[in-house]
């Protein structure tokens, strides 16, 4: 799947008096994943493994050829079903052979190695990586101001299902080099989902949701 442009306009601030060029997206008609974490609560892991694989399908085969640099949940949006995330934005995206030194996306979604080694696929996977904790934790972060550890802490689910949590704290290794690659987490979650549809539901225990200090 293609991230969807429809075209570009120009929006001007009148209090500022400048413009800025804007791209032309679908309408996500469900709304982002960041409004589905804080409005649903899945009782078994089965939703948010099939979540995860779609998301990760996306990101796989975009890093075929490119790195998209700014993974957060407002960034994918459920524009046909509740259910079907679509990763979007185009703004920091580049290609996997282009070693420009850049460094962004929103913090927490940011690994510590951007700062000195740019943008890479392995940081568009620890990204990911916090995503999938997200989809069990329930966890969601403010954007309007640093996210860092003095602040809100990413911290274990308590009697989360253990297969699911290796693979996102795979993708969240402090060792980039260490992270799997979006194929292989595709496999392992593509696994993951079909054992899941032939087991009872495993329901999930009640979030612990960590506050700000």
């Amino acid at each position: 799947r293609q991230i969807p442009i429809l075209g570009l306009t120009v929006h001007r601030d009148p209090t500022s008096d400048s413009s800025q060029l804007m791209f032309v997206m679908p309408k996500a008609k469900y709304g982002n994943l960041e409004h589905r974490l804080q409005n649903t609560t899945p009782k078994d892991y089965l939703m948010p493994c099939e979540l995860a694989l779609n998301i990760t399908k996306d990101i796989k085969n975009l890093h075929w050829n490119f790195i998209h640099g700014n993974i957060h949940p407002r960034n994918i949006l459920f524009s046909h079903a509740d259910y079907v995330g679509e990763l979007v934005d185009i703004t920091f995206m580049k290609r996997s052979d282009d070693k420009t030194l850049c460094c962004a996306g929103r913090w927490p979604y940011v690994s510590a190695e951007v700062v000195s080694t740019g943008q890479s696929t392995s940081a568009d996977i620890y990204a990911l990586g916090i995503i999938l904790w997200q989809l069990i934790s329930r966890v969601t972060f403010p954007a309007d101001r640093l996210v860092d550890p003095h602040t809100y802490r990413i911290e274990p689910i308590p009697d989360v299902l253990e297969e699911y949590q290796l693979i996102y704290l795979d993708c969240m290794n402090p060792n980039h080099q260490k992270r799997p690659n979006a194929y292989s987490l595709y496999k392992r979650l593509s696994s993951l989902c079909a054992r899941l549809k032939t087991l009872s539901l495993i329901h999930i225990s009640e979030p612990t949701r960590p506050e700000p200090i």
